[in-house]
């Protein structure tokens, strides 16, 4: 059972992949469906799990109260509370498969976040799913690839650029930039030479999608991402290796990581306004 609560979850994140054109909204009605079913099957699986297995409530307790599960918690709370006291409660509670947006899919959202810190306890478990996602990450993009080339026109794109599975280039934009995050992160994990390279060569085609998503603000998101991660390394070394450094030497360290962050922002600009 326990496998299969796991399955589960992984299937939710195959979610994204899907597209059917024979549906009203192709590019969200069936999302939605199939994330729904595979967050309530977990769930299910939980359940079972929770009721035949002695002591699984010891084991998941210190979970229920991480403070990040809390405040996940409150927020989800917020949101549908104000969803059933919104003019139109049935409207933003429930939504549409337009948007799928309201309380009752902000459910599922946290459900899903409740089960996969229950689930997931290891490094090892964390990095096969984080893997799983970047190559769901890296198929929405090749989709996208594909509606950018015209292959045979058998693509659904929706607006002027491409939109991976998604159905917006916003959309794929800001999904290219978590899993950017996560391929870093496998990169520096992996202790496979050859698994190393092939989330260098995702990272690397996913950068070039950007380019051919054309989303302004996801560069001055990124800059900011990368300037704001190069201030905490540069503030950590300092802590660690000031009483070591020579003044001169910690000048040199400013000066670079100014310099960094310097080209960063002017690059971030340049390409903003190139595309």
């Amino acid at each position: 059972m326990t496998k299969l609560f796991k399955f589960f979850l992984y299937l939710s994140l195959a979610s994204p992949l899907l597209v059917n054109k024979y549906l009203f909204f192709p590019f969200i009605t069936g999302k939605v469906f199939f994330f729904r079913i595979a967050v309530e099957l977990a769930l299910l699986s939980f359940a079972i799990l929770f009721l035949w297995q002695n002591g699984y409530w010891t084991k998941i307790k210190a979970k229920v109260k991480h403070p990040i599960v809390i405040a996940v918690f409150i927020f989800a709370s917020v949101f549908v509370l104000t969803s059933l006291t919104a003019v139109n409660s049935q409207a933003a509670f429930w939504s549409n498969f337009e948007r799928a947006e309201g309380g009752w899919q902000m459910i599922h959202y946290f459900l899903f976040f409740f089960l996969i810190t229950v689930a997931f306890e290891s490094l090892g478990e964390w990095l096969m799913l984080i893997r799983f996602q970047t190559v769901v990450s890296f198929l929405v993009s090749l989709y996208g690839l594909a509606q950018f080339l015209g292959i045979k026109n058998s693509f659904i794109i929706s607006g002027g650029q491409p939109s991976g599975t998604l159905g917006n280039a916003s959309y794929l934009a800001i999904n290219i930039i978590f899993s950017l995050f996560f391929l870093g992160w496998l990169v520096y994990k992996e202790r496979w030479g050859s698994l190393k390279f092939l989330w260098m060569f995702m990272g690397i085609f996913q950068i070039l999608m950007l380019f051919i998503a054309k989303n302004r603000s996801t560069f001055f998101a990124l800059a900011i991402g990368l300037i704001v991660v190069i201030a905490l390394l540069a503030l950590e070394l300092h802590k660690k290796h000031k009483s070591r450094l020579s003044k001169k030497t910690l000048f040199l360290c400013y000066i670079a990581t100014v310099s960094i962050i310097t080209i960063i922002s002017a690059t971030s600009i340049a390409i903003a306004f190139i595309i």
